[in-house]
Parts: C-alpha cells; sequence; structure tokens
C-alpha cells in the first residue's frame, strides 16, 4: 500500500526543498516509485522535484481546491506509487484566515491524512530547540508532526539535542540532521525564489552530492516508519472530485491535428515561460485537446496545426534582447491572435504580449508597457471577478489565482476585479475579443468551467480554420 510523507518547516528558508529532493533521490534509490507535491500555488519547487523523479509533481492548494478535489488530487497521483512526498510551503503553521491555518502545510497534512517531518533550525543553540520542537508539537492538539530534522548543526550538537529530545519527550522523534552543505550543494535563488532546476546545468550532480551528504546523516528506515498509510476519504467521482475530467496522462503529445475536431493547444515553455501547474495541461488533455510545446527562446512559431495558444509566466526579463529579437515567434505569435485563436497570457506571458518589458520591443499585441518597479507589486491568493463577458468567464464568474511579481504594466486590463480576503482589489485583465491576458496565475481547480470554455473556443476556432 502507498505511504505519504509530508516535509516541513519551522520556517522559510529552512532546506525543504533541498531535504525533500534528497529525500525523493534516496527513495528513488531504493527502488522505490515516488510521487512528489507542492503546498501552495508555488511553481518552482515542483520543477526541482522532477528534476529528481523525471515525472510531474503536482500543487495541493485548498485555496483553489475543495477538499474533494484536493485529496482526489493527491490519491490520484499516489496510487501507483511505493512513497509520496508532500513538501510545505512557508512555516507549518503559515497561513490565511482568523486562525491563521487557512493553505497552510498543516491544513494540508489534515485533509490528506499525511504524517510531518519537521525541519527545524539547530544552528546557534542546542537545548532551546526542543522548545521550538514542544511548541509545534503542542500548538494544537493534533500536530500531525511524526518526527523531526535538526538543519544546520553538526554531528557532536545533533547527538546530544537527540540524547535530550529522548529525556524529555519519552521518545526518540528526530530522525537526523542536515550539516553546513558545502557551497555546491545550495541551490541559488532570486527575487521570485529558487533558480528554476531546468536553468541549472549541474542540477543532477547537485543532487547526488547533497544526497551523498545527507544520507549519512538520517535514519531513512525510521522515516519511512513515520510515513502513512494512503486511504481517500472519497470516493472517485464524488461531487466536487474532478476525477473523470483531469485524468489525463502527460503533458505532451505529438502532433495529432485530429480530423474529430479536438484542437491543439501550443504551449510556450522554456526558460523564459515555464509557470504551468500540472493540472491545468492535464485538464485541457483530459477535455480532448493535445497539448504541444514550442520556445520562443529557440524561435519556433506557434505550431501551425495549433487552434489555441496560452503562453504562461516565468521570466522573460531575463531573456529580453533573445525574446526581442526573435522575429518568427514574434510574428507567429500576432498572426495566430490576430486570427483570433483564443489565448491565455499570464504575468510575464501577458508582459510578452505589450509592446515592451523594460524598453526591449516584444509583440505589440497589447499596448502595454512593463517594466521592473524594484519591489513586490502584488503578492498572494485573489478572486478573478469577470466585469463582463470574456474568453474564460461570463460577465459575475470567478476564478481563483495568485499574483507574485516585481514588475508592472502600464495597463493592466480592466475586463475583471481581483480580489483579497483583507478587501482589498484592484482592476485587471485584458479581454480584447480572443485574449485574457493579465498577471494573475489561474488554477482551473477553482472553476472547472473557465477550462471548459477556453476547449469550446479552441474548437470553434479549428472549426472556422478549416472551412
Amino acid at each position: 500500500m502507498a505511504k505519504s510523507i509530508m516535509i516541513s518547516g519551522a520556517s522559510s528558508g529552512c532546506g525543504k526543498t533541498t531535504f525533500t529532493c534528497a529525500l525523493l533521490k534516496i527513495f528513488e534509490e531504493k527502488g522505490m516509485k515516488t510521487a512528489s507535491f507542492k503546498c501552495g500555488p508555488d511553481y518552482i519547487d515542483t520543477m526541482f522535484h522532477s528534476a529528481v523523479t523525471k515525472r510531474p509533481s503536482y500543487n495541493l492548494d485548498t485555496f483553489f481546491m475543495s477538499d474533494e478535489v484536493l485529496c482526489d488530487t493527491f490519491y490520484r497521483h499516489s496510487e501507483d506509487c511505493d512513497m509520496a512526498v508532500i513538501e510545505g510551503v512557508m512555516g507549518y503553521y503559515d497561513g490565511t484566515g482568523e486562525d491563521g491555518f487557512g493553505s497552510s502545510s498543516y491544513e494540508i497534512a489534515v485533509k490528506t491524512d499525511t504524517p510531518v517531518l519537521l525541519i527545524v533550525n539547530g544552528g546557534g543553540c542546542s537545548a532551546s530547540v526542543l522548545a521550538v520542537m514542544k511548541g509545534f508539537m503542542e500548538l494544537v492538539c493534533d500536530s500531525m508532526i511524526a518526527g523531526f530534522i535538526i538543519n544546520n548543526v553538526t554531528e557532536m550538537t545533533y547527538r546530544y539535542i537527540k540524547k535530550l529530545a529522548a529525556k524529555y519527550f519519552g521518545r526518540n522523534m528526530i530522525a537526523g540532521y542536515i550539516p553546513k552543505l558545502p557551497k555546491e550543494c545550495l541551490l541559488s535563488s532570486r527575487h521570485l525564489g529558487l533558480v528554476t532546476a531546468g536553468e541549472i546545468d549541474n542540477i543532477d550532480d547537485i543532487i547526488s552530492k547533497t544526497v551523498d551528504i545527507i544520507r549519512q546523516c538520517i535514519d531513512i528506515d525510521m522515516i519511512t516508519d513515520m510515513a502513512g498509510s494512503i486511504n481517500n476519504p472519497y470516493m472517485p467521482g464524488d461531487s466536487g472530485s474532478y476525477e473523470k475530467t483531469a485524468a489525463g496522462g502527460g503533458t505532451h503529445s505529438s502532433h495529432s491535428d485530429s480530423s474529430d475536431g479536438m484542437p491543439v493547444i501550443a504551449i510556450a515553455r522554456d526558460d523564459a515561460f515555464c509557470f504551468y501547474y500540472q493540472d491545468n495541461l492535464e485538464m485541457l488533455q483530459s477535455l480532448g485537446c493535445t497539448v504541444e510545446y514550442f520556445s520562443p527562446l529557440a524561435d519556433e512559431p506557434v505550431p501551425e496545426y495549433a487552434s489555441g495558444l496560452i503562453i504562461g509566466g516565468g521570466y522573460p526579463e531575463n531573456h529580453l534582447e533573445a525574446l526581442a529579437a526573435n522575429k518568427i515567434t514574434s510574428e507567429s505569435v500576432r498572426k495566430c491572435i490576430e486570427s483570433g485563436m483564443p489565448c491565455i497570457a499570464e504575468c510575464g506571458g501577458f508582459m510578452y504580449l505589450g509592446r515592451c518589458i523594460d524598453g526591449k520591443n516584444m509583440t505589440g499585441l497589447l499596448d502595454v508597457e512593463s517594466s521592473n518597479t524594484g519591489h513586490l507589486v502584488r503578492f498572494g491568493y485573489v478572486t478573478v471577478t469577470a466585469d463582463r463577458d470574456t474568453l474564460l468567464l461570463k460577465k459575475g464568474q470567478s476564478i481563483k489565482a495568485h499574483e507574485f511579481h516585481y514588475y508592472d504594466s502600464s495597463d493592466n486590463g480592466a475586463a475583471c476585479t481581483a480580489s483579497k480576503t483583507n478587501g482589498r482589489s484592484w482592476q485587471c485583465i485584458h479581454a480584447e475579443n480572443n485574449i485574457f491576458a493579465g498577471y494573475p496565475h489561474m488554477h482551473f481547480a477553482s472553476n472547472m468551467g473557465a477550462a471548459e470554455k477556453f476547449v469550446r473556443s479552441c474548437g470553434e476556432y479549428k472549426r472556422l480554420k478549416m472551412r
């Protein structure tokens, strides 16, 4: 039977991603098939998981997903594995709402009934770590915490803390430690988090070196025993589940300009545009689409057989010279959209549709200029509500999303209103005819009808093109 464990931390920056990747690699080397997940809306950590397992990693998010969809996503992608590993987000209890736990790692651990291995920083202290451990275990009645990893300590300090923990807690709850890692094992970061796995040429070597160190510092059998059995409290097909509509396979299919009228969705995917939710792509497939990738950085055109276009977020600002020079892609994108092809563009993709980014010419489809503000502009979960009929939403309909960007634009659109739970709101989204473009990153699990509406529009475009 499949088992699961969550790797969370007392705070951000405690080594969750590094340890999660190392643990996935160790399990894989033991011959165990793993499934990987990330709490919250983060795109980058899932890329690191996939770099290890060579399989997709999925987000679990209680803001985007109902309980049924959350559990369906988790159990469906875990059912044929030996060990599911969930990486937490921020500090273990950090979330939203009146109790502060909404969309937190803790909330997801409870809803998926997953035991938690908590990473605690032991640097600069010794016995005081026990107070942190005790606080995390006793803040709520059932913390779901099964054990701990002590980070940033020597072997001597670790053994001392472990001995004290057994004395004060009456049992051994510490499954190992993470020593200070050499520089070559550290994952680089920047303004939106870690540098993406695809940008690190020697990512496999880095992970292997890290595994060689961590393997010697943890009790993998103890961690395996801490993991809990996976049991789905919801029957497949329960109300709210999208198992029936999101059970598609991989994210890429070869060219199939299908005679049955099912559309091909072209996805811009490379180091400039790499922020995509795996479940969003699989939802499109489950609705009958073929997903086909092309690279703006490689100056590739939109596939000629495509009937829909998605340009996701990422880091176009790091590739402005190439994007400005690559005329084949920009002219192809313009031609497709001007011909009526339905297009979703999020964050960096939205900026690419504008006149320029930091003064460098882009496609010019939207009368928009984007530039770096030097600070975080809008951050966090939002509900996007249509103020008029659009490509994805009818007037009054909503979809949940999140924003996280340092860039801002001269015109962010006014077809929708983005609102936060604290009451703050602002206008967003360009929805001229066949475009839905803006800074919010959307998750189709919060409004599956939006995905269906997009696919229908792509199908209609395909039929018109074939006349």
